[in-house]
Order: structure tokens, then sequence, then C-alpha cells
């Protein structure tokens, strides 16, 4: 039924990274084995619905992923992360859907959760920490987006958008018990070229 409106396409995707592995540890708590994945799923026209399409994404960076005892060999450039934004120690859930409203309008529904552990691409692993890494170690910040956009080519390969968000933090900068709130109004003005 290529063509049709009725087809229904999906598409499973993923990523995985690794350094610094060895097979004689487990590679779970083995500080030494440094690994993170992404694994996604994006499906257009859902259940044979036009219009319409819905991603999943699960995103896991390790402990000490991206960090090295030499500054020089961190994961760095001009002090932007060169591999995935999350911090290491970190996990990422999102969800989307996307709706065609015509040629022109787009209308967007997001959901993520981001959660945080003690470390980041400046902390390497010490000695004193011993050979075993444990995820989402520490005080492990959430945080919570739900978001709602809409977006108008106004002009050819020129966009204009309006995004509503808001934001819920547990854990606030890694102190326990701390409870945040943020309220979000965005407008942006984009083009391709």
């Amino acid at each position: 039924l290529v063509g049709s409106e009725m087809c229904i396409r999906d598409r499973f995707y993923g990523e995985l990274f690794i350094d610094d592995f060895t097979s004689a540890e487990n590679p779970f708590t083995y500080f030494g084995n440094k690994f993170a994945f992404q694994l996604g799923h994006h499906w257009v026209n859902p259940l044979g619905i036009s219009d319409i399409d819905f991603r999943a994404e699960y995103t896991r960076i390790e402990p000490y992923v991206y960090t090295h005892y030499k500054s020089i060999n961190i994961y760095q450039h001009y002090n932007q992360n060169i591999g995935h934004w999350l911090d290491p120690n970190s996990d990422h859930l999102y969800f989307e859907t996307n709706f065609l409203i015509n040629r022109d309008l787009t209308a967007k529904a997001l959901f993520e959760r981001i959660r945080h552990g003690d470390g980041d691409i400046m902390t390497p692993h010490q000695k004193a920490d011993g050979i075993r890494k444990s995820f989402l170690s520490g005080v492990v910040e959430k945080q919570y987006r739900w978001g709602v956009s809409i977006t108008d080519q106004i002009l050819r390969d020129v966009f204009l958008t309006l995004q509503i968000n808001r934001i819920d933090f547990q854990n606030f900068n890694q102190i326990k018990g701390k409870r945040a709130r943020d309220h979000r109004i965005v407008f942006k003005l984009t083009g391709n070229w």
C-alpha cells in the first residue's frame, strides 16, 4: 500500500557506545566498563491514523562514561560535551506525539523524565571509590517535563514556534527532598538554508 494514507510505517533504532570494556569483569558493576546506549521507536500513522507520528526513546549513560583521569582526554571541546548531552550516571525517557494539522502547521505534545545520580563528565573514577560502580548512585535528581508546541511555516523554510513547558524537579541540584517547579513559554523563529 505504498502511497496510501493507510500505510503504516514504524522503525526501531538504537545506538551503543563502548569505552574501556573488559569481558573479565561484570559489565554492570565494574567501573572500567564504560558504556551508554539509546533505544527508540518511531511510528508513523499509528493504527492507520494519518498525519500523526509517535516517538519513544530511552537513553542510559553509565557512571564514568566520557570521563578520564587526564583532562586532555575528556569528551569535551570548548566546554561542550562531544557525546550525548546527558551527564554520566543518568538516564532519559522521552515520548512525543506530532500531529500535522495542515501543510504548514504542526502540533506536538511531549513528556520526558531525566534522572541523574552522582558525578559528571569532569569527575573521573578515583581509586578510593573501589572497583565497583552503581548506576544512579547518590542522591538522584529527577526532572519531569510536560510540554506542547505549535509550529507554523510562515514562509518557505521559515518557521515560527510557540512552546509551553512545565518542569517539576525532585531532589533539585541533588539536595535530598528539595523540590522545584519551572514554567516556560518560548517563542522561536527558525530557518533552513
